[in-house]
């Protein structure tokens, strides 16, 4: 199945519940405990830190996520032309 046709992931909260809830993010993430990742929704992002790993384990599901769940910009952010303001 092409990419563009996988939904995009593109909640802190979605991205938790994809991964199987606080605990298993916590574990993938290699966290002792998941008290940080339930401080993530109100952060609104995840550390980007843990984009990689997260996509990858997403992937293996068929899914996708977005990099600015995890404050990454992207290029259409940086794109000049993009119409869009800073």
């Amino acid at each position: 199945m092409p990419t563009n046709c996988v939904p995009l992931i593109e909640t802190v909260e979605d991205v938790i519940a994809a991964l199987g809830g606080n605990d298993a993010a916590a574990q993938l993430a290699g966290l002792a405990t998941p008290s940080a990742v339930s401080n993530w929704p109100a952060r609104g992002r995840i550390p980007a830190s843990y984009f990689l790993v997260f996509q990858a384990a997403l992937a293996k599901d068929g899914r996708r996520v977005s990099p600015t769940v995890f404050g990454i910009r992207t290029a259409a952010q940086d794109d000049p032309h993009s119409g869009s303001p800073e």
